[in-house]
């Protein structure tokens, strides 16, 4: 199951969808809020777990490998702690130990929300578009940036806030799963590459050249990295 990040939608798998569905039966949703899915009056990380759930479920999914991008990472860990009996593995795209200050408490909250109540689409442009590599093609920078800047803003300010919150203590979640975690992520996107404090079922990959949309940005190094943690995993292949 793909799951996206904050203000994107199932739209931003479209390069790993086709290879993946010749190996295995591929998942994608649009969490709440975001692309083809209904609106709700609050957006916390536990909610959109909460979708995931109700997906796997629906689809009476058996054995489920959890893939998130982004804030999608987070979803992705706490749908872990709903399903514990259903998911595989966890993989985090660029969610975790990426060296992003995040803030511990309003204080430091408070300045960067501000600045995206007064004006969302242009603190949104700014954001999205900062957080690509140097190379990156810039019709896809083009394409990213003007979607993401055009989320509801009521949607971006909820989900935004309460994804702040929820990294003051990820541990928590963490220590929750005990299926494994593997991390692919752009390597020293803020400067040096922060240490590693990693637990015993997790993994990390690095993928240098890139910024924070790894999998669109280098989708065959990302896709060969993905199929090598699955099989790590020996997670079955579709039977045709």
């Amino acid at each position: 199951m793909l799951i996206h990040g904050w203000s994107c939608d199932e739209r931003y798998w479209r390069k790993q969808i086709p290879e993946l569905a010749n190996q295995y039966r591929v998942v994608t949703l649009d969490l709440a809020g975001h692309g083809q899915s209904g609106l709700r009056d609050d957006y916390p990380i536990t909610a959109f777990a909460q979708d995931v759930a109700a997906v796997v479920e629906r689809l009476q999914l058996k054995q489920v490998a959890l893939v998130g991008h982004s804030m999608g990472g987070p979803v992705a860990l706490e749908s872990a702690r709903l399903l514990p009996h259903r998911v595989a593995g966890v993989v985090a795209v660029d969610s975790f130990h990426t060296g992003f200050p995040w803030p511990q408490d309003e204080a430091g909250m408070t300045p960067f929300l501000t600045q995206f109540d007064k004006d969302f689409h242009g603190a949104a442009q700014k954001m999205v578009r900062d957080m690509f590599g140097i190379g990156a093609d810039p019709e896809l920078i083009e394409w990213v940036v003007g979607d993401m800047s055009q989320a509801p803003k009521t949607v971006g300010m909820s989900a935004m806030r309460h994804l702040f919150q929820w990294h003051r203590d990820p541990a928590t979640a963490f220590d929750a799963v005990a299926a494994p975690i593997a991390h692919i992520n752009a390597k020293g996107r803020f400067g040096q590459t922060p240490p590693l404090s990693l637990r015993n079922n997790e993994e990390i990959f690095w993928i240098e050249g890139v910024g924070h949309f790894v999998p669109m940005e280098a989708p065959q190094r990302f896709s060969e990295t993905l199929e090598m943690i699955l099989q790590g995993w020996k997670f079955p292949r579709r039977v045709n």
